[in-house]
């Protein structure tokens, strides 16, 4: 009895094994990847860039698609595109051309050094996606916790994009220092030094700036 109860588990863990390994070939044949593209330029070719990840339909009825592009979250000193992969199949597979992006972490980058590669990204995705089935009119930005702060900070200050027509909307998911004026006020970098190695002295005095709400 307790040999056929043990069976009856294990065959269960295979079904269920079986039933997800299907779902993840169906998403996955329904979409293309093209993985780690380069977006920065060749003035940067002889360092280590971030890249970026394009997500787009293989189905031939989804052209000229809207497109989304995502910047990932962490702390702006954790994270990974690499770990979006379901995130750019499930909206391809909508028909949605999808970017996620990379970007240079902490200590290694600052958070202006970040928007600067974001806004990059975007311009990027306008000159470009068109080969992968996306229409450069529709981009629409999308970014979760730091890379929402990322995003809501190149959508909003000139200084990093210049030209906001190319950017047709944007959704923030659990956006991230959306006041980091009064953040860093309420709780100062010496008091939790570990979480601020993304603001260099220069950029604590200038905290109006990071904020989205204090720009105009």
């Amino acid at each position: 009895m307790h040999k056929i109860v043990i069976y009856q588990k294990f065959d269960m863990k295979i079904q269920l094994g079986l039933v997800f390994l299907c779902l993840y070939l169906i998403t996955g044949c329904a979409t293309k990847k093209y993985g780690n593209v380069s977006y920065l330029g060749p003035e940067n070719q002889d360092k280590e860039q971030p890249t970026l990840n394009v997500f787009t339909p293989r189905n031939s009825k989804f052209t000229n698609n809207q497109v989304l592009l995502f910047v990932h979250g962490g702390n702006w000193n954790s994270g990974d595109k690499k770990l979006y992969g379901f995130f750019g199949r499930n909206f391809a597979k909508k028909g949605i051309t999808t970017v996620i992006v990379g970007y240079t972490l902490s200590p290694a980058a600052n958070y202006n050094d970040m928007a600067n590669q974001v806004a990059k990204a975007v311009e990027w995705t306008k000159l470009n996606i068109g080969k992968y089935k996306g229409n450069p009119n529709e981009i629409f930005l999308t970014g979760h916790s730091a890379g929402g702060h990322l995003v809501a900070l190149v959508a909003t200050n000139p200084k990093y994009l210049k030209d906001k027509s190319i950017i047709k909307g944007v959704i923030l998911n659990d956006a991230a220092g959306l006041d980091m004026k009064h953040y860093l006020e309420d709780y100062p970098p010496i008091q939790l030094c570990q979480l601020y190695n993304y603001l260099d002295s220069e950029s604590r005095k200038m905290a109006r700036s990071i904020s989205h709400l204090f720009l105009r």
